[in-house]
């Protein structure tokens, strides 16, 4: 029984301009917006981290953020920025905290 790990949500996707570093067609990149989770027993706790990853629709290759030319990597960067966590990623965090701190207090 797996009882920590992590799992990835998509926050979205959205057209990146720019011509594809592999292929070097234009216009077919997308970015993929992705949220990280710290999950307890399967059910996600927190959030980790927001990762972009670069896809080319016209070659199929994909491109993480260190793999990103400069230009690109700001793109995603600025991109990304309109991308936030949803306020109920935080809830069963939040639930688990009080309950530990309850149990502490009433001690």
């Amino acid at each position: 029984m797996i009882l920590i790990g992590t799992r990835t949500k998509e926050l979205g996707r959205t057209a990146l301009p720019g011509s594809c570093p592999h292929c070097k067609e234009d216009g077919q990149l997308e970015l993929f917006i992705l949220a990280k989770y710290f999950t307890l027993y399967g059910a996600a706790v927190f959030p980790v981290e927001k990762l972009g990853i670069a896809g080319c629709n016209a070659c199929q290759t994909t491109f993480v953020k260190e793999e990103m030319p400069p230009q690109m990597r700001t793109e995603a960067g600025l991109l990304m920025n309109n991308y936030s966590q949803p306020f109920y990623s935080y809830a069963l965090g939040i639930v688990v905290a009080i309950i530990v701190l309850a149990s502490f207090l009433m001690w």
